[in-house]
């Protein structure tokens, strides 16, 4: 009887075994985790400004032109580089009156002050980043949008805007002075 019983538990464990090595092609699934992460964002651009003096102009206006200061010289050549793929962020300038040292009531209007520039180039998300109000003589009296991202698609993405000039009209029989005036730039909360 012990005989026939382990002949039995051997067959039974062979059946077993066969059961396995026939499901032996049995499915799990699982899961795989892959973590990109984002890099530094940032901005690059001209934050100063000193115009060549020019004389004093009787009875016509003038122009003064020139490119922007960084801390390493002239740049004419902005970007923002949203590497952490925000939602949406837009990069805008705008500027005060001009006012003459020690004599606030003199000034020139905001809206004498303009900014131009020409699209540059536009890496990674060029659908959904983009160059604005390019190609002309921008006021400075509101803001002007100068690079923006529309949410979509939250590819990263770099742009780039060229030849940025600022320009200022002094109106005819301006008092001579020193003028200044606040240059406001309001980047992306990247």
């Amino acid at each position: 009887m012990k005989k026939n019983l382990l002949k039995v538990g051997a067959l039974a464990l062979g059946m077993f075994a066969f059961w396995l090595m026939i499901n032996a092609n049995a499915q799990e699934t699982g899961q795989v985790s892959l973590t990109i992460n984002s890099g530094t964002s940032i901005c690059d651009y001209g934050t100063d400004l000193t115009f060549t003096a020019q004389e004093v102009k009787m009875d016509s206006g003038y122009v003064f032109q020139s490119n922007f200061l960084t801390g390493v010289g002239q740049t004419n050549t902005w970007s923002c580089i949203d590497r952490a793929a925000e939602n949406t962020w837009s990069f805008y300038v705008t500027a005060s009156d001009l006012v003459l040292s020690g004599q606030p009531s003199v000034t020139i209007a905001s809206g004498n002050i303009a900014i131009q520039y020409t699209a540059g180039t536009t890496e990674g998300d060029t659908v959904d980043c983009t160059v604005e109000n390019e190609g002309a003589w921008n006021s400075l009296s509101g803001d002007v949008e100068m690079m923006q991202r529309d949410y979509n698609t939250k590819g990263v993405c770099k742009v780039t805007i060229n030849a940025v000039e600022l320009k200022v009209d002094v109106p005819q029989n301006q008092t001579p002075g020193t003028y200044t005036s606040t240059f406001t730039i309001t980047l992306p909360n990247f």
